[in-house]
């Protein structure tokens, strides 16, 4: 039965204890597309791949809160995946979770303090919250770190107005 979903997560967990972890991962995504709503906890893997895969599946289905839940326990075993993190805390943004997304950017940055994507979000964060100095500080960094980013002449249009609000205050 190549659509039963329970039956690919149970091959799956097989496979994953068996120590057939890549075979496992393919099996479990392949569940998870079958069936969206599988729980969490019926994953019995504790490979962070599956999980960051599995968000991603959840999330290109229009599943946000289940995806944004996949992605913290991605991060959770995938402490050193900034990209994850990176893009759980623009979910976190996304959903008005200014904290969280301020502590998963910070996360970010002292895990790997040259990864540019997190200061840009950190940066648009601070804006979005008139933390204007700030944001001029991690924006400008964001360019120093990628200066050929396809995204410099928008940051660098930010980083006028921002410019521009401090002037008039």
């Amino acid at each position: 039965q190549p659509a039963d979903a329970i039956l690919k997560l149970k091959t799956a967990n097989a496979m994953d204890k068996a120590g057939r972890s890549r075979e496992a991962a393919r099996q479990y995504l392949m569940a998870l597309r079958a069936k969206p709503d599988l729980r969490r906890y019926r994953f019995e893997t504790e490979n962070g791949q599956v999980f960051r895969d599995g968000a991603r599946v959840l999330l290109e289905a229009g599943n946000m809160d289940a995806g944004t839940r996949w992605l913290e326990k991605a991060v959770s075993l995938l402490p050193d995946d900034v990209e994850a993190a990176t893009n759980l805390g623009i979910l976190f943004m996304k959903k008005k979770e200014t904290i969280k997304a301020r502590k998963t950017f910070e996360q970010v940055i002292s895990t790997k303090p040259d990864y540019p994507l997190a200061y840009l979000q950190i940066g648009l964060l601070d804006q979005s919250e008139g933390r204007h100095q700030q944001a001029i500080d991690n924006l400008t960094r964001y360019l120093e770190l990628d200066p050929a980013s396809p995204n410099r002449k928008a940051v660098r249009k930010a980083i006028q107005e921002i410019r521009t609000q401090l002037q008039g205050y």
